[in-house]
């Protein structure tokens, strides 16, 4: 049970994280004082960020996007392998490596220089040596990109798409793989999830992965879409419906996500 003065913080927390533009916001946190702490959420612990938007929600909610990670949850086991691209600070990540335990894997993929440290303290605090970090951005193109870094409100809302509203964010180099690479070099044969939440890149993610997704490598995808990122790089949402038709991959609704699921021929 919180105190009335954590719920008072609570609220305060959630007060600045509404304040638009999120500059203002930022100024109010800064005002606070206030600094990342410990929080649980069931068996695990998570450093946050009491403002940012994952902050308030485990604070209040004790989870995170809950019909994702119940999903994970329900799709992993015990020796899986599992991809999360757009790792940011970790919540999925340590969730997923405590279900895949010492035998799986998990390979987070967070190109924010900022939040590396943070992900390496929740793999660390929840005792978790199983999971690797991959300190870079998902693209079929080899070139770096500007990874524009959103307000530490909502650090997920960092992009390399370029828009009217983020022109005047910070920007970050960030240098890309791609899937192809990632699977080749680690030799996996399989992946048993993979979650994509980039903010407009899941195309070019997913043009990446072309020789995997031909070998049926990724039996489950799970995508967050992002229609108006998508447009402003010249694609679409049926483009990428277009390209997993291409491999075979049958796909279905969850929540604000699209899962495709690889051709049974392929799970073999």
């Amino acid at each position: 049970m919180h105190s009335v003065s954590d719920r008072v913080k609570t609220f305060l927390y959630k007060v600045v994280l509404s304040v638009r533009p999120a500059e203002l916001g930022l100024l109010l946190k800064t005002a606070l004082r206030v600094k990342r702490r410990w929080v649980r959420v069931d068996c695990y612990q998570f450093f946050v960020d009491p403002c940012s938007a994952l902050g308030v929600s485990v604070i209040q909610t004790d989870s995170y996007e809950p019909a994702l990670r119940r999903y994970l949850e329900g799709s992993l086991s015990e020796g899986d392998v599992f991809f999360d691209i757009g790792g940011n600070e970790g919540f999925f990540s340590v969730i997923a490596a405590s279900k895949v335990g010492k035998t799986g894997r998990v390979y987070s993929v967070e190109p924010q220089e900022r939040l590396l440290d943070v992900l390496r303290l929740n793999c660390a605090k929840n005792g978790l040596a199983n999971v690797v970090i991959v300190p870079a951005a998902i693209s079929d193109d080899p070139s770096p990109i500007a990874l524009r870094l959103a307000p530490n409100l909502n650090n997920g809302a960092s992009t390399g798409v370029k828009t009217v509203r983020n022109s005047v964010y910070a920007t970050q180099t960030a240098h890309t793989v791609s899937l192809d690479q990632l699977v080749e070099t680690h030799e996996i044969a399989v992946v048993a999830l993979m979650k994509i939440d980039i903010e407009g890149f899941e195309l070019n993610a997913l043009r990446s992965a072309q020789v995997s997704l031909r070998k049926g490598v990724f039996r489950e995808i799970i995508v967050e879409l992002h229609p108006k990122q998508l447009q402003s790089l010249g694609q679409s949402v049926d483009e990428l419906f277009s390209l997993m038709n291409q491999f075979g991959y049958s796909r279905r609704n969850e929540g604000d996500s699209v899962i495709f699921t690889a051709p049974t021929r392929n799970h073999s």
